[in-house]
């Protein structure tokens, strides 16, 4: 039944996955997945299988059954923990534990955990996000819109699928799920953050000219307390991404990592500047912050 009447889809997203299949002692939830993917192929075997996960997903995504998930664990989590000011965020209803804020490393290792035990093809289809319709919104979250745009900047360059919660892009406010679920201001267009969807739109339009940020690999560079280097690699193309939440000493990197020279792409400057090594063949990136800059290496 489910194939006859959503067979034609190009993607399926399957709500609370995390449960689906589990009570109690009872877990067949992998069963489910492969049914259902099993139930997807054979309507339309491109289709995407997408599973809602507030958890830890990698024990879920085991390549036979959904595409990807959620990536609350993976990425969400470790992005609020590097960019809030506050050494915690206290949730007012109690159900989470405080988040701690976390130095550039940890959080790091965090995300290549994740990513480590997670088949590559899953890492490629996780959906990726700063907040959504069960969380505080990001800008709330983070406080400073500096900040916020660098979380947006790493939905926009991390390997994944970018998911937008509706409203994030104009700096939409909301102290949890229920009071981040508002429409979308589409008849107070002078309330929207216009900085902000510049910024957004920027980002996301080097995304799409880029193959390497849509599908290319990752490989960290750098990463300190207060800043992140990652390569994003795919045949013919690899780009650079620092991330920063604040100033920092600047980042050398041997440009044997990565090439002779970086080309500005977008970020933090209106023209990200270009970044040529020296003659010891080392590259140093910028100190200043919070932002994130994207370089095309050559």
């Amino acid at each position: 039944m489910v194939a006859r009447w959503l067979g034609d889809l190009d993607g399926w997203r399957v709500d609370v996955a995390n449960m689906t299949g589990r009570y109690k002692d009872v877990d067949v939830a992998h069963d489910v997945a492969r049914a259902v993917r099993a139930t997807m192929t054979a309507a339309r075997p491109d289709a995407l299988l997408l599973a809602e996960h507030s958890f830890d997903a990698t024990g879920d995504l085991a390549g036979d059954g959904w595409h990807g998930a959620m990536n609350y664990a993976g990425f969400s989590v470790p992005v609020w923990q590097w960019l809030r000011d506050e050494p915690r965020l206290p949730l007012p209803h109690g159900m989470y534990p405080a988040i701690p804020r976390l130095p550039g490393a940890n959080v790091a290792a965090a995300m290549r955990a994740f990513a480590a035990a997670t088949p590559w093809r899953a890492v490629a289809h996780v959906m990726n996000l700063v907040s959504s319709l069960d969380t505080t919104r990001v800008a709330t979250r983070l406080g400073d819109p500096a900040h916020v745009d660098v979380a947006l900047g790493l939905l926009a360059t991390y390997p994944g699928i970018p998911m937008i919660w509706s409203g994030d892009e104009i700096d939409m406010a909301g102290a949890d799920g229920e009071d981040g679920r508002w429409p979308f201001p589409w008849h107070r267009p002078e309330s929207w953050d216009r900085a902000r969807l510049g910024t957004v739109r920027e980002f996301f339009r080097a995304r799409a000219a880029s193959v390497a940020l849509r599908r290319g690999g990752l490989r960290w560079l750098a990463a300190d307390h207060d800043v992140l280097v990652f390569a994003r690699e795919a045949p013919g193309e690899t780009v650079v991404v620092q991330a920063s939440r604040s100033s920092h000493p600047p980042v050398r990197l041997p440009a044997a990592m990565v090439g002779r020279q970086l080309v500005g792409l977008v970020g933090a400057d209106d023209v990200t500047a270009d970044v040529t090594a020296d003659g010891d063949g080392v590259f140093t990136l910028p100190g200043d912050g919070p932002g994130v800059r994207v370089w095309v290496a050559g």
